[in-house]
């Protein structure tokens, strides 16, 4: 907010100035045209405008009377780039001194001068940093620019590969989606023949384990039936039930007399079937009531994978297409791209060309900052740039000097310009930079060049209109002085052959009228 006040009081600062000076050179003029009248006034037709006869290519002259006025010099404190603004402390001219160029104008604080020295130091400073980092950063972004570069060419070489190769994995997925719904279709089935058909008992071998358990249990008794033994539940023995003459033991059976012997000894490797066929028996029964059991849990659960299976399988087929377009796609723009690898690569680098370039001006212009601001106040003083007599001092003492402000406007006599009034019928004629003849009463005649024609124009009535024409001379004009009467005459395209002519006849004339 602050900076926006300084600058719209900058702006109309300066506005103030120049209407100032224009109102100076106003009244010269008007003071300029008082006094041709009263020694002209009798002999010519028109004191704003003259047609002068030509005498080559019979073409008007467009000419035009006016006053010789002293070149204005402004100094100006071009400084826009500080923070603050630096504080005056004193003034050593007011209006009416003669200027000597280089002469001191005012001085300003140290504090306010170091201060903003400090601030433009920091700038460079930071800029330079800056401008460092981003030449590291160049070099990477350049060599990365240069890998997509190869890449970009090497995608485009192997586009057709990855394209086939994306056309290969979209039916091999599908084919692999197919074949785990088949899987998990097939578990849901074993799982529902379990349920429905009871195949685990089949499958664990209950009924065949338990015919073999059964069928050596059956034989086991039958032995013992027929060979008279008995078995003893209370310590596992067998006991013969024909003889008690004499007993020996043999393993778990107890026998009596020696002929019972070797039976006893078969029925206890009998017994060893018995146990082991029953505990088969019993495992099996056990595992099949368990898968019985969990198969009914394990069918919802196959269901359900079924269903997630075939709805992955559907969705993949459905995006075929959709999966094909893409590959399509990458296929294409990876031809673009390598076919675009030389222009993408040029663009990049190009940016970053910009880029450091951008870094470099603000380095720059910090440099320049810091040397214009020295060459300017670095000794802490304001200086004259040329020679002349102040009329406008624009600073005081204890004040901060705004950024663009005009300091001092003074009398520059190397400089003297002619203002005069051309119609709006002739203004087409001329352009700034074109030459003009000069022809000041008692002093000769002069070359120029118009400098200026005012944009806006001023009118006394609806139909004449007329613009405001500023020439300034050329060659040596150390004897001229303001308020001098003039005549102008600019040497269009058709009338640049008779100039001279029309300048000695007009210059005849003014003598005869005198």
């Amino acid at each position: 907010m602050r900076k926006m006040i300084k600058k719209i009081w900058k702006e109309n600062r300066k506005k103030l100035v120049m209407m100032i000076i224009v109102g100076l050179v106003i009244i010269t003029m008007l003071a300029g045209g008082i006094v041709y009248v009263l020694f002209f006034g009798g002999s010519q037709e028109d004191a704003s405008q003259t047609q002068i006869p030509s005498t080559g290519a019979q073409q008007e002259v467009v000419s035009a009377s006016g006053t010789t006025m002293v070149g204005i010099v402004e100094d100006q404190y071009d400084i826009d780039y500080l923070d603050e603004d630096l504080y005056i402390e004193e003034v050593y001219i007011s209006s009416g001194d003669q200027i000597e160029e280089s002469q001191e104008i005012l001085k300003f604080s140290e504090d306010s001068i170091n201060e903003a020295r400090e601030q433009l130091e920091e700038e460079l400073t930071t800029a330079t940093l800056d401008y460092q980092s981003g030449e590291i950063e160049y070099t990477q972004s350049v060599l990365e620019a240069k890998k997509t570069y190869q890449l970009n060419l090497k995608n485009g070489e192997l586009a057709q590969s990855a394209y086939d190769d994306s056309i290969s994995k979209i039916d091999t997925d599908i084919a692999l989606l197919q074949k785990e719904l088949t899987e998990k279709q097939e578990t849901l089935l074993e799982y529902q023949e379990a349920v429905n058909n009871d195949t685990y008992y089949q499958e664990y071998e209950v009924a065949e384990k338990e015919a073999r358990f059964k069928t050596v249990y059956s034989l086991y008794y039958k032995k013992l039936n027929e060979w008279g033994l008995v078995d003893n539940y209370d310590d596992g023995t067998l006991v013969s039930t024909t003889s008690s003459q004499s007993k020996s033991t043999s393993g778990n059976a107890v026998v009596t007399g020696e002929s019972t012997s070797n039976k006893i000894t078969q029925m206890n490797n009998l017994m060893k079937f018995v146990e082991q066929y029953e505990a088969d028996y019993e495992q099996a029964l056990e595992d099949y009531e368990t898968a019985k059991k969990d198969a009914a849990s394990d069918m919802e659960q196959a269901q359900v994978d079924v269903e997630a299976a075939q709805l992955a399988l559907e969705k993949a087929q459905l995006n075929r297409e959709a999966d094909l377009i893409a590959a399509k796609s990458e296929y294409e723009s990876a031809v673009a791209a390598s076919n675009a690898a030389q222009t993408t690569y040029n663009t990049a680098v190009k940016k970053l060309d910009e880029t450091l370039e951008s870094l470099e001006n603000d380095m720059e212009e910090a440099q320049d900052n810091l040397e214009h601001f020295e060459e300017l106040v670095g000794d802490g003083t304001f200086r004259a740039s040329n020679n002349g007599t102040a009329f406008m001092v624009n600073c005081e003492a204890d004040t901060e000097l705004t950024a663009d402000t005009m300091i001092l406007a003074y009398s520059d006599p190397d400089t003297i310009t002619v203002t005069v009034s051309i119609d709006q019928s002739d203004i087409a004629e001329l352009s700034i930079g074109d030459s003009a003849s000069v022809i000041v009463i008692d002093y000769g005649n002069f070359e120029s060049k118009i400098t200026e024609i005012n944009p806006t124009t001023s009118s006394s009535s609806k139909s004449s209109v007329t613009y405001s024409v500023v020439v300034t001379l050329e060659g040596d004009v150390s004897e001229l002085e303001a308020n001098l009467t003039a005549q102008v005459v600019f040497q269009t395209e058709d009338t640049q052959e008779t100039t001279q002519d029309n300048v000695s006849t007009t210059q005849e004339e003014s003598g005869n009228d005198q």
